[in-house]
């Protein structure tokens, strides 16, 4: 009968597919690390090397929205990284649970302190319970950060919630977390949106149940410098209340799906005042090798962004994956 070969073909289909997602899928695991040799090299170099004097941060972009900031000279040395995630995993590698690359994470990011996660989707905080497993930096981020780093088995007292209008004191960084809303992937439509409830030990969840969760820009000050982090391209005018006339030293200003935002630099950039800005979430996170090249992100028009800043008094620092920049 027909409605039998139709269904027979239909079964075939999908079992193709799954195999090739599967094979799709492991041969992207075994590609990594997805981070180009000499990223890499970069990466692994000591920070803070015969560094004295009065104190400075040295600031890396990592990849995505990632930032390390390292606290030098006099004072103790001091880690913090914000969004850090390295595994870079492929679509068909999240029809999967979600692991870590360990090996490149620990030659990566051998020391950290502090990890402030801005919020809970993958390409965020995928990473972070595998480096603050093995580092046992303090995470901080929202509840739903918390309820998931703890499911994925750190201990809950290595885990500080933002609170709004709280800023927090982590070592020689305070940190002030101002709730922003979610770039909009299209019109009314974050994907995975919503809190994480507290969950049973799961060390590998499924892509999904990474939710987004209360997502923070960050202001966040140490060595008498102010430094913003800006991870997703949403704006509200709360938000932007909050942070008019900031003025900040460095200011790091997530792009991607920035055109879904009306007038994202002028709203942004105006009341902020930032004397440096460094763009950030301009590149493909889905699987292809990071180098200094890129990939990007599709749409993304990276001079396009780079030519408006000027107008908004704020010099354009672009750099290369862990290329450190001295803020002093």
């Amino acid at each position: 009968m027909r409605w039998k070969r139709v269904l027979a073909v239909v079964v075939v289909g999908l079992a193709v597919a799954a195999l090739a997602v599967v094979l799709l899928a492991r041969s992207s695991r075994a590609a990594r690390p997805k981070l180009s040799p000499n990223i890499l090299a970069r990466a692994a170099e000591a920070p803070c090397l015969n560094a004295t004097g009065a104190p400075f941060i040295d600031v890396s972009w990592t990849g995505i929205a990632g930032v390390r900031m390292e606290l030098c000279g006099d004072s103790p040395a001091s880690t913090l990284l914000v969004d850090p995630y390295l595994t870079r995993h492929s679509v068909p590698e999240l029809f999967f649970p979600v692991d870590a690359d360990s090996p490149t994470l620990a030659r990566a990011f051998p020391r950290a302190d502090f990890i402030v996660v801005g919020h809970t989707h993958h390409d965020h905080f995928a990473d972070t319970p595998d480096l603050a497993r093995r580092t046992g930096a303090t995470i901080l981020g929202s509840r739903s950060t918390c309820n998931l780093a703890v499911a994925m088995g750190v201990p809950p007292t290595q885990c500080i919630a933002f609170e709004d209008q709280n800023p927090v004191q982590a070592g020689p960084w305070t940190i002030e977390a101002i709730p922003t809303p979610h770039a909009l992937v299209w019109p009314g439509f974050v994907p995975f949106s919503g809190d994480v409830p507290p969950r049973p030990r799961d060390d590998r969840p499924w892509v999904w149940q990474l939710r987004e969760g209360q997502m923070w820009s960050l202001i966040i000050r140490a060595a008498g410098k102010t430094l913003y982090h800006h991870g997703s391209a949403g704006l509200s005018d709360s938000q932007l209340q909050r942070v008019r006339g900031l003025q900040p030293d460095l200011a790091f200003v997530g792009i991607a799906l920035r055109e879904n935002t009306p007038d994202f630099e002028t709203r942004l950039l105006e009341p902020l005042r930032a004397r440096s800005v460094m763009p950030v979430h301009h590149d493909n996170f889905f699987g292809p090798m990071l180098t200094d090249e890129g990939p990007l992100l599709p749409r993304i028009d990276l001079s396009e962004f780079e030519s408006r800043i000027g107008q908004y008094g704020a010099q354009l620092l672009v750099r290369k994956p862990f290329e450190r920049v001295r803020v002093q």
